[in-house]
């Protein structure tokens, strides 16, 4: 059986148009633990494609631009997510401003429980439902990466910790899916076996 080195995401429209799709980190997550590291995405999910590190994007916005790379893939730009998530704007943050937001993010967890020495990572299961509310995409991409990887519920819990942590550093009130994407590069590389 031939596998396929080029996965086409994406929705057809019937003007020739490629809509975005929900869950694309997931799927691209899936596809890279999987050996594929070029995917054709629609142009619309091309935000949050990027998020996914040391992986190769063609965004294509209609049926012709694809027709156009499968033609000819040498002329076609790529868009090469190596340096993620550490993008040059991130590394030429100064170090002072960078501990300001790490005292931010603390001061924040010890209002949030009432307690200095309290961290998100010793949040309970109740503390998780009151204190780290996942927007709907987030939680799609989660879920999808839990079904994937084969995630337990504690390792499930633990990402949404650490999720948490990134949206603090983030000034967010609630976890994003660039949060969780951030947070599923922390894990083990081993998606399949659950430490």
């Amino acid at each position: 059986m031939t596998r396929c080195l080029r996965p086409h995401l994406g929705e057809l429209g019937l003007e020739g148009d490629v809509r975005p799709i929900r869950g694309i980190v997931g799927k691209i997550l899936v596809g890279k633990r999987d050996g594929i590291e070029r995917f054709i995405i629609p142009e619309g999910n091309l935000a949050q494609a990027v998020l996914v590190p040391s992986i190769e994007l063609v965004p294509v916005a209609t049926l012709l631009q694809l027709y156009a790379y499968l033609n000819d893939p040498v002329t076609t730009s790529l868009i090469d997510t190596s340096d993620t998530p550490l993008r040059p704007e991130q590394n030429s943050i100064p170090s002072q401003q960078i501990q300001q937001r790490i005292a931010a993010a603390r001061t924040k967890q010890a209002q949030r429980f009432s307690n200095p020495s309290k961290l998100n990572s010793r949040m309970s299961n109740r503390d998780i439902q009151v204190h780290a509310q996942l927007e709907s995409d987030a939680k799609e991409v989660l879920d999808q990466a839990a079904s994937s990887f084969g995630m337990s519920a504690r390792s499930y819990l633990r990402t949404v910790k650490v999720a948490r942590t990134i949206a603090d550093l983030d000034v967010s009130t609630t976890i994003q899916s660039k949060h969780i994407a951030e947070a599923l590069q922390y894990r083990p590389h081993s998606y399949h076996a659950d430490n």
